[in-house]
C-alpha cells in the first residue's frame, strides 16, 4: 500500500483512569488530521476555508508541555502526547477529557502512529522507548528497547516508519513490533525531523543536513544527498519535490526522485532558523526565527511576500483556503491573507506556540505552552449552535 493507509477506528472511552479503549469501529476519513501536517507528505494545508474571526470553543489541560508536532484529529476525537510522557484523547465538541494513558512517564516529543487497531508511541529518552498498544483491548501488546525518538512516525500500510537519535531508520511492523528492515546511519547523525514519503518513497533527513530515500519495500536506499546544512524543523513535500528549511536560513528544494537539489531559497541571514514549511499549489509558506512570514513559488522560490510579526515563529503554519494561520513565540495567533500576506485577525494567547496546528472540524487545534489544548472555530459556527 502506497501513501496514506486505510485504517479503521472507533471512539475512545474510559476503562480505568490511565487506559485508552475503543469501542465500535469507524473507518478513518481522508479528512481527519491522521499525521503531522495532515498528510505523508506534511504539507499542513486544506481546501476549505476557515474564515476569521474565531472564538475558542475550548480548553484543555494537557499536563505538560509539546513537542514540535500537530495534535492528531480522527473524526470527533482528538489525540495529543505530551513531554511528561502522555497520550490524551480529547473529545472534539465538548473538549472533555475522553481518556489518557501513560507511557512510563518519558517525554512523548512527536505525534505517535494510528494503525489499524493500536497505537505506536515512541519516547524520547529512557528505556522501552516504541510502545504499541491496544486500543480496542485497552492494553499494550509490546514495547521494544531501541535509541530514543524525537521525530514523527509515520504510519504506512500495517506498518510504520521511525527513525531514531542514533540515525537509525526502521520499518516495524504493527502487529509484532518486529523489524521489517533496518537502515543504520554511519555516522550516526540524529534524526530529529520527522520522515514523510514523496515519490513512492520515504523521505529522511538527518540533523547533520544528509537526506536519503528509501524503498519502503526493501529500506534499499535510493539516493543519498548532503545538503550543507544542520536540519532541525520536519520538511514538507508536493508532487516530486521535498523542501527542506534549515538553522541557516536556507530552504532547499529537493527531487525526491533524485535527491538533486533544484534550487536553493536564501533569507541571506545564516543566524535565521527557518520552521517546516506547508505548501498550497504553486506556493509554500513558513515561518522563521526572526519572526518573519514568507510566501515563496514551489517552481523557482522566488518571493510572493514576506511580513514582519513580533516574535519569532518556529511552528508549521497552517493554510486554510484562502487564509494563514501563525502561532508565534509571543503568545499571539495571526491570521494572514494567503495572496498578499497583509494581517486579517489575531488574538492573543496564554502562551506561546512551538507546535504545528491541525485542522480539525470547521475549526483547527493549537497546542500553547505550557500546557493547553485551544480549539478555536469561527464565531458563525459557533453562533449557529
Amino acid at each position: 500500500m502506497r501513501g496514506r493507509p486505510i485504517i479503521l477506528f472507533a471512539v475512545l472511552v474510559v476503562a480505568g483512569c490511565q487506559t485508552l479503549q475503543l469501542k465500535g469501529p469507524v473507518r478513518v476519513q481522508d479528512s481527519d488530521w491522521w499525521t503531522t501536517g495532515g498528510s505523508a507528505a506534511h504539507n499542513s494545508a486544506v481546501a476549505h476555508d476557515i474564515a476569521p474571526p474565531l472564538e475558542q470553543a475550548w480548553e484543555y489541560n494537557a499536563q505538560a508541555a509539546f513537542g514540535s508536532s500537530s495534535p492528531l484529529v480522527m473524526g470527533n476525537t482528538v489525540i495529543v502526547a505530551n513531554l511528561q510522557g502522555e497520550v490524551h484523547a480529547i473529545d472534539l465538541e465538548s473538549g472533555k477529557r475522553i481518556g489518557q494513558k501513560s507511557f512510563r512517564g518519558e517525554a512523548i516529543h512527536a505525534s505517535p502512529a494510528l494503525i489499524s487497531r493500536r497505537i505506536v508511541v515512541a519516547n524520547a529518552w529512557g528505556n522501552r522507548t516504541v510502545h504499541g498498544y491496544d486500543l480496542q483491548g485497552g492494553k499494550g501488546v509490546w514495547h521494544r528497547d531501541l535509541p530514543r525518538v524525537q521525530s514523527g512516525l509515520l504510519a504506512y500500510g500495517d506498518a510504520v516508519l521511525l527513525a531514531d537519535m542514533d540515525g537509525g531508520v526502521r520499518l516495524m511492523d504493527e502487529l509484532t513490533g518486529d523489524d521489517r528492515w533496518v537502515f543504520d546511519d554511519p555516522d550516526g547523525a540524529a534524526v530529529r525531523a520527522d520522515p514523510l514519503m514523496a515519490a513512492d518513497r520515504f523521505v529522511v533527513v538527518h540533523e547533520d543536513g544528509t537526506a536519503r530515500a528509501f524503498d519502503p519495500a526493501t529500506g534499499e536506499v535510493a539516493w543519498e544527498s548532503e545538503l550543507g546544512a544542520p536540519v532541525y524543523a520536519s520538511p514538507a513535500a508536493s508532487g516530486t519535490t521535498v523542501y527542506v528549511p534549515t538553522t541557516q536560513g536556507k530552504l532547499l528544494a529537493v527531487d525526491a526522485r533524485t535527491g538533486r537539489v533544484v534550487w536553493r531559497f536564501d533569507t541571506n541571514n545564516s543566524q535565521v532558523k527557518i520552521a517546516s514549511p506547508s505548501i498550497a499549489g504553486g506556493t509554500i509558506y513558513f515561518g522563521s526565527s526572526d519572526g518573519g512570514v514568507r510566501a515563496i513559488s514551489t517552481e523557482f522560490g522566488a518571493s510572493q511576500w514576506r511580513v514582519k510579526l513580533p516574535g519569532g515563529v518556529s511552528a508549521q503554519v497552517l493554510v486554510a483556503g484562502g487564509y494563514v494561520y501563525v502561532g508565534t513565540m509571543q503568545n499571539r495567533l495571526v491570521v494572514l491573507d494567503f495572496e498578499t500576506g497583509g494581517e486579517i485577525w489575531s488574538t492573543e494567547l496564554r502562551g506561546r506556540v512551538k507546535s504545528s496546528m491541525a485542522a480539525a472540524g470547521d475549526g483547527i487545534i493549537v497546542l500553547t505552552e505550557p500546557r493547553f489544548v485551544n480549539y478555536f472555530r469561527p464565531e458563525a459556527a459557533l453562533a449557529s449552535n
